[in-house]
């Protein structure tokens, strides 16, 4: 293999660039600028993502990233989901990964950039504390855009699923199809409702694993109308750790996933909508398939 010592009778050793392009193997290497996120982590219960502001000053960078608590790796950049831009053979400015470690304490992220025939940058640094849904209760409520619960039109559900993996992945809850507020009893599940439903479209419909036109929960209340699932102690002594959702809308706006252990004190957990593109009120939805997380 050829091996060049020297341009024009200077050194390699002592050459940064020949005609605009570096030598990387010669002088010293340029350093790629360090990145930048204005946007910082963006979540999505254990779905994490990071949006590079600045990626379009690179020329087909690499990125270099780690998630660590107090010092200690959890995930290292083997775990981060490098994206492609689309038709292009490149990384995209997103990076995306699934926390699903445990411990609820903050995590800090490292990123670096770097382009071919520079050094490394330095160290953009970002953290996030995660979210997870691990509540005695939890609560489903139609709102508008500003999370208020009063007078927003219908709210029907013709199934909501609740999962312990990220991505609707994991163990699903509940794991058996109701078939009233309790039963079967054998699952350890007791399903209520803040408003009442209309006719026979009951509660716990929301829940039997049938999506059928007349099996949903369906409230028409001029006020509050919300979902309720409980995990029953004396078969969850501890409530399981929710970590993604699925729901097939039939009436709704937006929906407000809230959390508690005393059914009375509620934790935002997340809020999605509207059900419709470009919808602004009213009773949006028609069979809208939501994933959450």
């Amino acid at each position: 293999m050829p091996n060049i010592a020297s341009h024009n009778g200077i050194d390699m050793a002592d050459i940064a660039s020949i005609n605009g392009q570096d030598v990387p193997s010669g002088g010293t290497l340029a350093t790629t600028a360090t990145p930048t996120a204005t946007g910082g982590v963006s979540s999505t219960l254990s779905i994490h993502t990071v949006v590079i502001s600045n990626h379009g000053n690179y020329v087909n960078p690499n990125y270099s990233v780690t998630i660590s608590i107090g010092g200690s790796v959890i995930y290292a950049d083997s775990s981060i989901d490098h994206t492609l831009d689309t038709g292009d053979g490149q990384l995209s400015n997103t990076l995306k990964w699934v926390d699903s470690d445990s411990s609820t304490a903050q995590r800090t992220v490292t990123i670096k950039a770097q382009e071919f025939g520079k050094a490394e940058s330095s160290t953009l640094t970002l953290n996030y504390t995660p979210t997870a849904a691990a509540y005695r209760y939890i609560r489903f409520t139609n709102t508008d855009e500003n999370e208020s619960a009063q007078s927003v039109g219908w709210f029907a559900i013709r199934e909501a699923k609740l999962f312990e993996g990220a991505e609707q992945s994991g163990t699903e809850h509940p794991n058996v199809d109701m078939t009233s507020t309790t039963e079967p009893t054998s699952g350890g599940y007791s399903i209520s409702n803040v408003g009442g439903y209309y006719s026979n479209y009951k509660d716990w419909e929301a829940f039997d694993d049938n999506t059928g036109a007349y099996q949903a929960y369906w409230s028409i209340s001029s006020g509050q109308k919300s979902l309720i699932i409980e995990f029953l102690p004396a078969t969850w002594s501890t409530p399981p750790t929710i970590r993604s959702f699925n729901f097939n809308i039939a009436y709704g706006y937006y929906i407000l996933i809230e959390g508690s252990n005393d059914n009375s004190n509620w934790t935002k957990i997340f809020h999605a909508g509207p059900m419709v593109s470009g919808q602004t009120g009213g009773n949006g939805g028609d069979n809208t398939n939501l994933n959450i997380g």
